[in-house]
């Protein structure tokens, strides 16, 4: 049972949202690719505090420019969004201001390179930078100083999500760079290329869950959890029969 919508990863290996109440046969990921049986997701309630997680239009970039509908995302629509950096001998990013409460939290995005792979995502507290600097080319982690989990969705693309606890602030921020090949914040690009994102998210909690998708609710989304009932018991599995 669950009260409302949430995503699976279809037997195509695709993001696919399924309705109220309806279970999630999440199908396995390796290497992109859908490998084995599917088994039943049962996750906590958790919100997508951010607002827009796929359309990047409103958010504010410094000598960046962000190109909507340029890919196929992992949800198998044309609706992966493209940052190109500017000439600009400077940094180049993409970014959203927000209020952060005190606790374990986790920001992810979806990255797939194009011409340029590498960069920096992360959430600032006031304080701290919570961050991974990646390759998005080869799922690879340059360096971090949060805990950090890397997932092949396929098709090159890559969920990297930040997980750290910051202190409570009201001013803050999440942020994605477009980095040179030497993880540099301050270069000059070639005006041209650039790297593709999708569904960002970020959410209170000590790891990234499935995806929830936002699309300028005031509060976010909320997924609420769920609950597995008539699923066995001690006389179904016993000890004598494994």
């Amino acid at each position: 049972t669950r009260s409302g919508s949430a995503t699976r990863i279809n037997s195509q290996g695709l993001i696919e949202t399924v309705g109220n109440g309806v279970s999630r046969l999440n199908y396995p990921l390796l290497d992109g690719k859908v490998v084995g049986c599917p088994h039943h997701i049962l996750e906590p309630q958790r919100t997508n505090l951010l607002t827009h997680s796929e359309d990047f239009s409103g958010y504010s970039s410094t000598n960046l420019n962000i190109i909507s509908n340029q890919n196929i995302s992992p949800s198998g629509v044309l609706n992966g969004t493209f940052l190109r950096p500017t000439t600009a001998n400077s940094s180049h990013q993409i970014y959203q201001n927000a209020s952060l409460t005190a606790g374990t939290n986790t920001l992810s995005v979806f990255i797939k390179a194009g011409n340029y792979s590498k960069f920096r995502l992360y959430f600032y507290d006031g304080t701290t930078a919570h961050e991974v600097y990646g390759d998005s080319s080869n799922g690879t982690i340059h360096s971090t100083n949060s805990t950090v989990k890397v997932e092949s969705y396929g098709n090159d693309w890559y969920r990297y999500s930040v997980t750290a606890t910051n202190a409570s602030t009201s001013v803050g921020n999440y942020t994605i760079r477009v980095t040179n090949e030497s993880y540099q914040d301050n270069w000059a690009a070639n005006g041209v290329d650039g790297l593709y994102i999708f569904g960002l998210q970020f959410e209170a909690g000590s790891y990234p869950t499935s995806y929830i998708k936002t699309n300028g609710e005031a509060n976010g989304v909320t997924r609420q959890a769920e609950t597995a009932n008539g699923s066995g018991d001690a006389a179904t599995f016993n000890d004598s029969e494994g």
